[in-house]
């Protein structure tokens, strides 16, 4: 990597016309880790991360090339487009970047590091564009990354095309000695029109180009489609079955963040699942020769090296029983098939070679077939056990090879981009095989002197498999949502179908753009690189070198308490491990007045350490409706270690310790009270946590349980008291997705006599749904009355309707998302000197994202004293940690 590095450097600062000298005086810092099983990075600021792991064979993101190249050329754009855009303004951080949209970001990284090819760019844009889904708004959808990038690329290219590289120099360069780039005003000073009307022209381009490209391609027939299953299939595998069973890895709805493996009966055009074998699935299903087995690929989190480390574990299941069997935990293989002897072989992939194993899982035994230097892709096995797997060479091409014997034979070697081989037989090998940007299929007969393309058309088709019963080949293409459709094809119709089209050359008049090399605007003098030096000193605190995002401090004034100062900062680590944040009004008569919120958080021995301190104002001190105008301040230290339980993202464990100091002063007098007090103590928290991803979340979990304890105890002699509260929160939905019912509960109990002001109970604030900062309070909906007492248990129950994601209002500034409205009931019982009980029941329909919800409701309270009150309240709902 630094080797890539220092080679790619002194083009770059060319292309950016940035003095290569430059990097020598504050040079970019990488940091390569191999602990998330994920193959990609990120800048930022002066600092780039790479991931290195065992995806680096990259699938569906790259063709011909070497990733870690490509990626980090990538992320290394980035850091020189952030130098190039730096104005008065960065002096107060990261933020002022933002400014530039991310798709320039994008679309210029891409544009100066890469290729335009199927992976990156030509497949999203093409589909886009046929499916009239390629508009200006495509730039910014964050909800689509794939096509953003693409488009994103294509349209830079297009601009240089177009305009010259000089004119994204010119762009980038503008204003160079004001405070910050603005990056609208920059674009139509260069270019003399807004990017939405330059992009109209680049539509017009894209129409031509493809039109005159695709043309020239026929247009096949598939023998029959197979069906759809849910909101996206995935995967569709039909089984040896008269009734219409199938195999299928599915998306069920729209609002599940996660995929299912089920196995699905159609019987009068109605689809029965006959059982979901997981709903947590991450890698393809992988059938069985007899398709007795399935084995599959789950996600197995923990922590290493300071970091979420991210493995797979590979289960089978069998048909004949139903059960699941674990057979090997924590490995980097996204690739895997049955031999016939139903053993199976997994392809594990690290970021300097592969190791392909083969695990007798029923004798509880592996055994290594073969190491590589080669990542390995997708794998397919003959009927002697011998293994056909997909590689690529270390000049970036990927080929077939054989593995026979105990050596390895290549099968093709003609500069070509070679994947997904499916048997057919011994003698018979069918094949992706990508000319001119297009997934042709191709056959490969060791009897032939080379392999045969047999079918090449408009639409790209994917192999995904071969049904051996009916001799068909199962292939997949994208709809116009580029939703993957699942067709069939006779194997006969394929070996007799003619080859389609000739080698093909578009119009060079709209074709150039895809083959343009930038161009530096200043290319480097001889000797210009960077010096590349091999030796790296140990740095003993990797977490240390902190990024400034934000940070700035503005003169304020108070009538009473005269001038001040308001201002906040923060700073973070490049992988996160370590972030400081603080935010304060500062006075100088009284600091007792002002507000200062700290915050230090590390990850540490695979823990979570934070040091927290908060002095200002007590938000929740109100005694019977009145508000008590009282200080605090809190200083905490805190220990954390989230456990995935036998590697669940979803099921997890979490104890943690905290010390804590509280101190009060009361800016008023109160009889019998004093006028400071304080205390300090440890607490132990565990809280234990299943949750079942969807995007409604919060107004609505699919399945939620959350069961937490904490304990605090005191060790201040005048106030020896401790607390302990026991949370329950249970979620589901009902009869449909958005139909389900969410219930807590809570239970508080004091141990000794509470400090001033403290108490247990119920508070009438119940139009904010904020976590308290001074009492052991809950609210009831309708109830405006406090009462307190020794104990508390509280219960509230929310029956939800969601009603849409996005309505496509606002109100104010607040676009109106995750609309929901539900019945609720919330009840209450505070053992006193007696019980007293009260609850609220009634309607609420609220909006809002993942950190707050809006509310407006109904609600009828019922008091101690069975009286009854109706009220029409708004509500505010925050959703944020207490110290």
């Amino acid at each position: 990597l630094l080797k890539i590095a220092e080679d790619a450097l002194p083009r770059l600062s060319g292309l950016f016309d940035l003095p290569v000298a430059d990097l020598e005086k504050r040079k970019v810092r990488i940091i390569l880790t191999d602990s998330p099983d994920i193959s990609n990075g990120y800048a930022l600021a002066d600092a780039v991360v790479i991931y290195a792991l065992s995806s680096m064979y990259m699938t569906n993101w790259s063709g011909p090339g070497l990733w870690y190249e490509k990626v980090l050329q990538h992320e290394l754009a980035h850091t020189l487009t952030f130098r190039k855009i730096e104005r008065k303004f960065n002096i107060l951080g990261q933020l002022p970047n933002l400014t530039v949209p991310r798709w320039f970001f994008e679309g210029i990284a891409q544009y100066y590091t890469e290729d335009w090819n199927i992976y990156r760019g030509d497949l999203y844009v093409r589909h886009a564009l046929l499916s009239g889904s390629l508009t200006y708004s495509a730039l910014e959808n964050l909800e689509d990354g794939r096509l953003l990038y693409a488009s994103a690329h294509a349209f830079v290219r297009y601009l240089a095309d177009q305009f010259g590289d000089s004119s994204l120099v010119h762009l980038l360069d503008y204003n160079r000695k004001g405070w910050y780039l603005d990056f609208d005003e920059a674009f139509e000073m260069v270019y003399g029109k807004s990017p939405a009307v330059i992009f109209a022209g680049f539509i017009r381009h894209m129409v031509l180009y493809y039109g005159d490209m695709l043309a020239e391609y026929p247009v096949s027939e598939m023998d029959q489609k197979l069906p759809a299953f849910g909101y996206r299939t995935l995967q569709v595998i039909p089984l040896s079955s008269a009734d219409s069973t199938y195999l299928v890895a599915v998306q069920r709805d729209k609002n599940h963040r996660y995929r299912s493996a089920q196995i699905v009966r159609i019987k009068n055009d109605r689809q029965k699942i006959i059982r979901t074998i997981s709903n947590r699935l991450h890698t393809d299903l992988v059938l069985s020769g007899d398709q007795r087995y399935v084995a599959f690929g789950q996600h197995h989190l923990r922590m290493d090296n300071d970091q979420t480390a991210l493995g797979l574990s590979w289960h089978i299941y069998d048909r004949d029983n139903g059960s699941i069997r674990r057979i090997v935990s924590r490995v980097r293989a996204r690739e895997a098939v049955f031999d016939p002897q139903n053993r199976l072989i997994l392809a594990r992939v690290y970021p300097d070679g592969s190791v392909v194993t083969r695990y007798d899982w029923q004798a509880q035994s592996a055994t290594e077939l073969f190491r590589t230097p080669m990542p390995v892709g997708r794998l397919a096995c003959l009927s002697n056990g011998d293994v056909i797997f997909t590689a690529q060479r270390a000049n970036g091409n990927r080929d077939l090879f054989l593995f026979s014997k105990d050596s390895i034979t290549a099968l093709t070697d003609d500069r070509q981009d070679n994947r997904n081989p499916v048997v057919i037989h011994d003698s018979l090998l069918v094949f992706n095989r990508y000319v001119d940007e297009n997934p042709a299929l191709a056959v490969f007969d060791p009897r032939q002197p080379y392999p045969q393309i047999r079918l090449n058309d408009q639409n790209a088709y994917w192999l995904q498999g071969y049904d051996a019963q009916r001799h068909q080949l199962i292939l997949a293409s994208l709809d116009v949502q580029r939703n993957p459709q699942f067709s069939l094809l006779a194997l006969d119709s394929l070996l007799l179908n003619e080859v389609k089209p000739a080698p093909f050359e578009p119009k060079p008049r709209y074709a150039g753009w895809t083959t343009k090399i930038p161009q530096p605007v200043i290319p480097p003098a001889d000797g210009d690189p960077v010096p590349y030096n091999p030796e790296i000193s140990k740095v003993r605190f990797p977490q240390k070198n902190l990024i400034h995002i934000f940070s700035f401090a503005l003169p304020t004034y108070d009538a009473k308490l005269g001038l001040g100062l308001y201002g906040l900062t923060s700073w973070v680590e490049a992988l996160q491990r370590q972030m400081l944040a603080a935010s304060f009004i500062l006075f100088q008569k009284d600091y007792q007045q002002s507000l200062v919120a700290l915050t230090h958080g590390l990850v540490l021995y695979n823990s979570n350490w934070f040091t927290t301190y908060y002095h200002g104002p007590v938000i929740f001190s109100h005694q019977n409706g009145e508000y008590i105008n009282l200080y605090q301040d809190i200083a905490a230290l805190e220990w954390n270690r989230k456990y995935f339980i036998r590697g669940n993202d979803r099921l997890t464990f979490t104890p943690s310790l905290t010390y804590t100091g509280y101190y009060y002063q009361l800016q008023d007098e109160l009889a019998e009270i004093p006028g400071q007090f304080g205390y300090h103590g440890p607490a132990l928290a565990l809280r234990m946590s299943y949750w079942l991803p969807t995007s409604y979340y919060p107004a609505l979990p699919k399945r939620q349980v959350d069961l937490s304890f904490r304990y605090f105890k005191s060790l201040d002699r005048k106030h020896d008291f401790g607390i302990s509260q026991t949370d329950i929160t249970l979620a589901t939905n009902l009869i449909m997705e958005e139909l389900g019912l969410q219930t807590r509960f809570t239970l508080i109990n004091k141990h000794g006599p509470l400090p001033p002001l403290k108490v247990i109970g119920v508070d009438r604030f119940y139009d904010f749904n904020i976590p308290r900062d001074f009492k052991y309070t809950k609210t009831l909906r309708g109830v405006e009355q406090d009462f307190s007492g020794e104990a508390l248990f509280w219960t509230s129950s929310d029956l939800v309707y969601f009603i849409s994601k996005n309505s496509g209002y606002s109100i104010l500034f607040l676009p109106i998302n995750n609309l929901a409205i539900s019945a609720f009931f919330d009840a209450a019982m505070v053992q006193g000197v007696k019980k007293e009980t009260a609850l609220g029941y009634g309607a609420e329909l609220s909006f809002g994202e993942d950190l707050y919800r809006l509310g407006l409701g109904y609600a009828r309270g019922r008091y101690p004293d069975r009286s009854r009150e109706d009220s029409i309240y708004l509500r505010i709902s925050l959703f944020m940690p207490m110290i």
